[in-house]
């Protein structure tokens, strides 16, 4: 009970003061940001997902055309399933610094790994405003 408590109630706990501070000022950020990703999340490009063997491990990246979501409202990673009772695998891509001219922005990240490449997938989350995914915003997308 004092581990739940302590990973879940008193984070969200926290949240919501931050919420609703200067009159919910938080809490409208997350409607605002939530409506933008409601209304955009359709018209996703998703590319394929290259990947490139380096050292201990590969790099991997893949394009993505937000159409109008704001890159700082979600992120992108390599996800792999847990095996032999081991946690799953999540690690972020970064963004490229600019847009391609088709308006798509290039993820990249490199992974050190004794894992197949093909044990990943990318996926996209809502990420904004320390929400909780899947439960405050279940908006995923996976690349296959």
């Amino acid at each position: 009970m004092r581990e739940y408590t302590e990973q879940r109630y008193l984070p969200a706990a926290e949240n919501y003061l931050k919420r609703a501070a200067k009159n919910g000022a938080g809490g409208v950020r997350i409607i605002d940001k939530r409506r933008q990703i409601i209304n955009n999340w359709d018209k996703i490009k998703f590319g394929e997902i290259q990947k490139e063997v380096i050292k201990d491990g590969y790099s991997f990246h893949v394009t993505i055309g937000l159409n109008g979501i704001n890159r700082d409202a979600v992120a992108v990673e390599v996800y792999a399933d847990g095996i032999n009772g081991e946690a799953i695998e999540k690690i972020r891509l970064q963004p490229d610094a600019g847009e391609n001219a088709g308006g798509e922005t290039i993820y990249r990240v490199q992974v050190v790994t004794q894992r197949p490449a093909s044990d990943f997938t990318a996926r996209m989350i809502a990420n904004y405003e320390g929400i909780s995914v899947p439960l405050e915003d279940n908006h995923i997308i996976w690349q296959r």
